[in-house]
């Protein structure tokens, strides 16, 4: 860990795409716990000083004119051919995962996070069905571009803590 001044960080561009702002009389809290504890979770960023995981403190953190954020700088490779995912795509995983996980899925827009599922659904290529029912659930490994590990709907519903049903509740939203 190290101390990085908060105006050489840069949030990552697509937070925007899938997680809203702290807002409201949260913020004002949240902001308030930063002022009696200082941020006890580090911002996670890439080399290039990017934002992974901690949009939200480095938001406070230039409201509140704090100069320097603690931060774990994380190297990812160009591509993990034993993963066969490509940088972008972690860098994409992990900001979602980390993001679902530490704001719990009722803080989270449900339009947006339907948006999360199907990009962690294409990184991992998970695919319609179970393996009960005979469907292709996942895609054969020689065919995979950009997929960390081929995953099902059940494994990336407990690994993001809701049921199937609520993943496949909130992947209709993006079909109204």
């Amino acid at each position: 860990m190290q101390m990085i001044e908060v105006n050489e960080l840069k949030p990552h561009p697509r937070n925007k795409e899938f997680f809203d702002d702290i807002s409201g009389d949260k913020w004002e809290d949240f902001k308030k716990s930063i002022i009696r504890r200082g941020i006890v979770e580090p911002v996670v960023v890439t080399s290039d000083l990017t934002i992974v995981s901690g949009h939200q403190r480095w938001k406070a953190a230039k409201e509140l004119k704090i100069l320097e954020v603690p931060c774990n700088i994380t190297y990812y490779p160009e591509k993990d051919e034993k993963l066969n995912i490509n940088k972008n795509d972690m860098i994409l995983e992990d900001l979602i995962s980390t993001n679902i996980l530490q704001r719990g899925i009722g803080n989270c827009n449900p339009m947006k996070m339907a948006k999360c599922i199907i990009e962690l659904e294409r990184i991992y290529g998970v695919r319609q069905g179970s393996a009960s029912d005979g469907s292709n659930q996942y895609v054969k490994k020689a065919d995979l571009n950009n997929s960390a590990e081929q995953k099902s709907q059940e494994q990336l519903a407990k690994q993001i803590g809701i049921s199937v049903d609520t993943l496949q509740n909130y992947k209709k939203l993006t079909t109204l």
